[in-house]
């Protein structure tokens, strides 16, 4: 089994495009990476994706990677990270619509399944996305939150969000409210969605989206919908217990378009 590894740019977003060098028409997963990362952080997940039938891409989010222009420098108080991230999931949310609608176009890409998977920030974003695209089919998030408010409250180190009252502060909430797709999901969604977690994660807590789930399940179970919820036992990162139960997910949803029978790991 070979694999065919292209790295290209569509317009200014660099990313690499990970298919079977015989590949035939498959789902397409695009995987977002985290904060402060770049497009080969997924590689290990991207390339046993790509062992199981998918076609994947990887890419560098808004400000990340090749595109990187020095924000970090630019960073001051705990309001410009805030900020910093809200900006690159709005702004990589553009992006991803582009490489979407692009590779729709691919004739070995089955159009009717996108599927996101997202890392942390890369998670926030894939959440943010499905409140705003219909073409998704399915989506997995790691170590992530749907609940923007929440984890701008958390990394301000804030009770709640009475507490903002400078001006900066003030306008952090607003942006992280009118992007917040909580209340969107728990209302709209309906596709396949899986939420994996960590139980010592400093950075983002699995609270949240422990309640998400369990707020969302109420409605999925009403139609029989695919939603799972899995904690490992792990900090900020993403460990090998996860990438396999992100894989088997995958495959058991989509058993029925990608080619199972490879056992190569």
């Amino acid at each position: 089994m070979n694999i065919k590894i292209e790295k290209n740019k569509l317009i200014d977003i660099p990313y690499l495009y990970y298919s079977l060098e015989e590949a035939e028409k498959k789902p397409l997963i695009i995987i977002s990476h985290g904060y402060n990362c770049d497009q080969y952080d997924e590689a290990a997940m991207a390339l046993k994706l790509v062992q199981k039938g998918f076609h994947v891409l990887t890419y560098d989010l808004s400000e990340h990677g090749e595109r990187y222009s020095g924000f970090l420098e630019r960073i001051e108080k705990d309001t410009d990270m805030g900020m910093s991230m809200l900006q690159i999931i709005d702004q990589s949310y553009s992006d991803l619509e582009r490489l979407i609608e692009s590779f729709k176009l691919n004739t070995l890409v089955e159009e009717d399944n996108i599927i996101l998977v997202g890392v942390s920030l890369g998670a926030m974003l894939t959440y943010y996305a499905l409140t705003k695209n219909k073409s998704i089919s399915a989506a997995v998030s790691l170590i992530g939150t749907p609940d923007l408010v929440q984890a701008m409250v958390y990394g301000m180190e804030k009770e709640s969000v009475d507490y903002f009252i400078s001006e900066d502060e003030i306008r952090l909430i607003e942006y992280a409210s009118e992007m917040n797709p909580l209340e969107k999901l728990l209302t709209d969604e309906s596709r396949p969605l899986l939420i994996i977690n960590t139980t010592k994660d400093d950075d983002v807590p699995y609270e949240n989206s422990q309640l998400f789930y369990e707020k969302l399940k109420k409605k999925y179970d009403s139609f029989n919908g695919k939603l799972e919820f899995f904690l490992s036992e792990d900090y900020h990162v993403v460990n090998n217990e996860m990438i396999q139960y992100c894989i088997d997910w995958l495959c058991q949803i989509f058993n029925d378009t990608v080619n199972n029978n490879s056992n190569t790991e």
